[in-house]
């Protein structure tokens, strides 16, 4: 996102670039479809790679063409890879049916055996399913979807918001480049949702503008009672990765100091 701002950046010819692997977070179709626009031509090459560090890649998106841009699958990851299994299960780890969103689990014959001089995590055991900690579905085909870090779940009166369903819509709005959404801490209502906005050079778009425009879009409980915050920047790891826990830890920290928490 960051290469697409810069000035003069569609002056460079990269139709040589046919594939462009993504990963380490959730990239949301309209992000990928502005990428695509600004550097490829409209060229769609980006292909999702989902996995981690202890089950290595679990999906193989990479094999196939990517979908359209008004495909709904172009918001997958794409379907499980050779020797890997991933189900969706709920709560109490029934698994679940196509579109019904629950825990992601996997087993893979690529799973690691244990970490070097360090206990196995409770929840993990080798022979057994290993959850992700992220909230997902598949669809009728096969294909995953992701949908939220459970740790990162909005908890506000008592349901749990996912950040990205906010998040897309506030990424619709033609001055928004980037957005990071997370839950402002609420003495009564638990959280309320707050967005951190990167917006387009030159943009007049105000905080009021943005708080009604989602308002108009969402259900009542995701409205961004917390307020909208522009920034320059959005904090990412040295790979990309939005660094979501450091942009909550900001938000706590200004609420402490001007006591509003």
């Amino acid at each position: 996102m960051d290469i697409c701002l810069l000035p003069n950046v569609k002056k460079y010819d990269l139709s040589s670039l046919t594939h462009l692997a993504v990963g380490g977070s959730l990239i949301l179709p309209s992000q990928k479809k502005f990428v695509c626009d600004t550097l490829f031509g409209g060229r769609n090459i980006i292909q999702e790679r989902f996995g981690t560090t202890e089950n290595g890649f679990l999906t193989r998106q990479w094999s196939f063409s990517p979908p359209d841009f008004n495909s709904p699958k172009y918001a997958s990851f794409g379907p499980p890879s050779p020797g890997v299994i991933i189900k969706i299960v709920d709560d109490s780890g029934n698994e679940l049916g196509p579109h019904q969103v629950g825990e992601i689990v996997v087993k893979s014959n690529c799973t690691m055996k244990g970490y070097i001089n360090e206990e196995l995590p409770e929840e993990y055991t080798p022979d057994d399913w290993y959850p992700l900690g992220d909230l997902g579905y598949y669809d009728e085909d096969g294909w995953f979807y992701f949908k939220a870090r459970i740790k990162e779940l909005i908890k506000y009166r008592g349901s749990q918001l996912m950040p990205a369903d906010v998040e897309k819509v506030l990424l619709q709005h033609p001055d928004v480049v980037e957005v990071c959404v997370t839950g402002k801490p609420h003495p009564i209502d638990g959280e309320h949702p707050t967005a951190f906005v990167v917006k387009r050079a030159n943009s007049s778009v105000s905080e009021s503008e943005l708080i009604e425009f989602v308002a108009e879009r969402v259900d009542n409980s995701k409205k961004l009672r917390g307020g909208v915050f522009f920034a320059e920047s959005l904090p990412k790891s040295g790979a990309g990765k939005l660094l979501r826990r450091n942009v909550k830890d900001s938000l706590v920290k200004m609420c402490a100091a001007i006591n509003d928490v």
